[in-house]
């Protein structure tokens, strides 16, 4: 049973990361170096606006849908979440509306798809908590390959521009959701304790957009080479990738930790076969990392990153800490120990940007890559000492 879940949201996950990656190569060359550079500028806007349209909800609802600890049934929940996503969502267009930017239209329709896709997380989020791993699957790649052609249509229908991208793919987050038959009513003034469980998811996400992207704002800041930058992103990216392929077997393993969260006992084992496994698996994929990285390197992005390579080594031992505190953190949010999580990736942001700031202009770039291993480091230490004391 565990190993067909796993399967279905590793395919699902290897799917969506191939369709948004074949996405990002023909918007390049659609939209042109300055369109696709707005689309960018105008995504992270609205990335950062959507934490708050999410507002902590989504892993709250696929805690409280695995099992129940603030009492509230599923669908009151849902209506919760719903109702602070319209809210957010409407101050959010209405500030845009006016500030009165140029790019107020692009921000807006991004603002709208985003806050769309913020809805089709929480359904998401609700059959991932009940254990329907394989419906859940087959949702995230019918929503991934329907939003991928309605924004490609609607740029080739439209226009090829950024208010054209977004506007497609909010049609086709709407779309599946009317396909899948979505329907919840918005419930307003949620109790206090809602609030205050999905208030430490929301810090949780402030802090690690945080600890996850200072690198290269810092970078630029300390006067790194452009060049210099550019290949710690090439590494990074790679890093992240193979963080993404941790999250289906995270995703399972936290609905078997949510269930026996009231039996230490039965937890403990749970917890410890999580951990042996996910972290045999990171030191397999870092050897392989080690032995491939000019390799790969040079075929994902061609000739001159090859000297990313070292960058890389570094980050794949930040990826051996990075796989048990995917599953110390689920540990932690299954335990209802979110405010313990919330501190410490708050500390985690926190020496992060210490650290960087401290090494990069001594080493330069290879300062980033060491201070996300401090970061992963510390982080594990307090996830570690938390979730022990727990049990």
């Amino acid at each position: 049973m565990l190993a067909r879940a796993w399967a279905s949201q590793t395919l699902a996950t290897l799917w969506v990361a191939l369709v948004s990656m074949l996405l990002v190569f023909v918007l390049g060359r659609w939209l042109g170096p300055a369109g696709f550079g707005q689309y960018n500028y105008v995504l992270t806007v609205a990335t950062l606006v959507a934490i708050l349209q999410d507002g902590g909800f989504k892993t709250l609802l696929q805690r409280e849908s695995a099992s129940s600890g603030l009492g509230i049934d599923g669908e009151r929940l849902l209506g919760f979440a719903l109702g602070h996503l319209l809210w957010v969502t409407l101050a959010a267009l209405l500030l845009v509306t006016v500030l009165g930017r140029p790019d107020s239209v692009a921000i807006a329709w991004a603002i709208l798809a985003l806050g769309l896709l913020a809805v089709a997380n929480y359904l998401s989020a609700c059959w991932r908590g009940q254990g329907h791993f394989g419906r859940d699957a087959l949702w995230q790649v019918g929503l991934r390959s329907l939003t991928a052609l309605t924004l490609l249509l609607a740029l080739w229908l439209w226009q090829a521009g950024t208010e054209a991208a977004f506007a497609g793919w909010a049609l086709g987050v709407a779309l599946a959701l009317l396909l899948v038959g979505f329907r919840a009513r918005p419930q307003w003034r949620p109790p206090a304790a809602v609030y205050r469980a999905a208030g430490a998811f929301l810090l949780i996400d402030l802090a690690t957009a945080v600890y996850f992207r200072i690198d290269i704002v810092l970078l630029r800041h300390c006067g790194i080479p452009d060049a210099d930058i550019g290949r710690y992103a090439a590494a990074y990216r790679l890093f992240e990738g193979g963080v993404l392929l941790l999250a289906p077997a995270a995703t399972v393993f936290f609905r078997e930790l949510r269930l026996r969260w009231q039996d230490p006992l039965a937890l403990r084992p749970v917890l410890r076969r999580a951990l042996v496994g996910v972290t045999l698996v990171a030191l397999l994929g870092a050897m392989l990392g080690f032995w491939l990285a000019p390799w790969v390197l040079r075929l994902a992005y061609g000739p001159g990153y090859e000297a990313a390579a070292p960058l890389l080594g570094w980050l794949l031992l930040a990826f051996l800490l990075v796989a048990p505190n995917y599953v110390l953190t689920q540990a932690a949010v299954a335990l209802n120990r979110e405010r313990l999580y919330a501190l410490a990736v708050c500390v985690a942001a926190v020496v992060n940007i210490g650290l960087n700031l401290w090494l990069l202009p001594q080493v330069g770039v290879v300062g980033a890559a060491w201070a996300s291993i401090g970061t992963e480091l510390c982080l594990l230490l307090f996830l570690a000492w938390g979730v022990r004391s727990w049990l």
